[in-house]
């Protein structure tokens, strides 16, 4: 909780999530360590691992096709791609009572993806992802994306930050429900 708050005065928390963070952060038996609300990236991936990857552009809304183009023609690298990616949430929970609720709303909201990921003797750490994805390579040392199929890219990301905004709303609407957490 601690490091959600310094997140919060830092600014380095996606503030989209900040109100779905508050509402799970509200129910003793859990707590949230790490969150995404799901976003649109240029990245550049030299060697296609995590750790040499650096972000050239990050969205956690919809894009305009001028912001990525924009973005785009700036962004220097060796291999650039772009990239949707889903909610994702790890959540602490007491006991196996507030997990079975969890994996509940997971199911109920379609949320596909999720469980338990590690067992201490104090806790459960719960992740749920969606499934809202995409990863294409759109720049490198030897090619570039033509306009049009840029546009055809940010259409689709945006079509799917739509749908990742469905689910956390059906999320919140389960939490609510199953957690009897009052509006």
């Amino acid at each position: 909780m601690k490091g959600l708050e310094k997140a919060k005065s830092d600014g380095t928390v996606d503030w989209e999530v900040v109100p779905y963070l508050d509402l799970i952060n509200s129910v003793p038996s859990l707590a949230t360590s790490s969150s995404c609300y799901g976003r649109i990236v240029l990245m550049d991936i030299p060697t296609g691992l995590k750790k040499d990857s650096k972000f050239l552009a990050k969205w956690h809304r919809k894009i305009s096709f001028e912001e990525f183009w924009d973005a785009l023609k700036k962004a220097n690298g060796k291999s650039i791609w772009f990239k949707m990616e889903p909610l994702i949430i790890h959540i602490s929970a007491k006991d196996m009572e507030a997990v079975k609720k969890l994996l509940e709303v997971k199911n109920k909201a379609g949320i596909k993806r999720g469980g338990i990921f590690a067992i201490s003797k104090d806790r459960f750490q719960i992740e749920l992802e969606g499934t809202q994805r995409m990863e294409v390579p759109v720049k490198s040392e030897n090619f570039v994306i033509t306009e049009d199929y840029g546009r055809v890219l940010v259409k689709e990301a945006n079509e799917k930050i739509d749908k990742n905004d469905k689910a956390w709303k059906r999320f919140e609407k389960e939490f609510r429900r199953v957690f009897d957490v009052i509006s």
